[in-house]
């Protein structure tokens, strides 16, 4: 019997999204470690700007739209195998908690380049680019391709009217 035709790829999706944030996020890193003493740092605050905004609204569909979801999801499977077996507030507040250190790590990358402080620049760059890579590689290598394996397609033509909706606002 042949699978039911897919009306909406999240993966896609929210890949896309992610291809935006990694590109911003080169951009920024190969300007910063061309950046010379003394020079304007206007383009990186620009650069990261538009990162930062990306990023938000690739947040704002996780965390209004795709977590609650799954997190429901997560929810039903450890009550049918009744077990407690999962971390500390499961997988998806594991990513909250990184969206949060990941906007946190934003604001010190601000301050550092608006008062040119070049060695909190060249650590705060460092330290935020291993955390939003290693974050994106998590997502699309486990969250979402459980979401898709898992989710049935109704839940996600939801999600796709959702999402659709919110871009709409936007």
């Amino acid at each position: 019997m042949p699978k039911p035709k897919k009306e909406f790829d999240l993966i896609k999706h929210l890949s896309a999204d992610h291809k935006l944030v990694l590109k911003g996020l080169r951009r920024l890193e190969n300007y910063l470690e061309n950046y010379q003493t003394g020079s304007n740092l206007k383009k990186a605050k620009y650069l990261l700007d538009t990162m930062k905004e990306e990023m938000n609204s690739h947040f704002r569909k996780e965390e209004e739209i795709i977590f609650p979801v799954l997190n429901r999801h997560f929810e039903r499977a450890l009550k049918k195998i009744d077990k407690d077996i999962r971390p500390k507030g499961g997988p998806v507040n594991v990513m909250l908690l990184e969206h949060k250190s990941m906007r946190m790590m934003i604001q010190n990358l601000e301050r550092a380049i608006e008062n040119e402080k070049n060695n909190e620049i060249s650590g705060s760059i460092t330290q935020f680019g291993a955390l939003v890579r290693s974050h994106i590689f998590r997502e699309e290598n486990v969250l979402y391709v459980v979401a898709d394996a898992k989710l049935k397609e109704k839940i996600k033509a939801k999600i796709a009217k959702r999402l659709f909706m919110l871009s709409k606002k936007t």
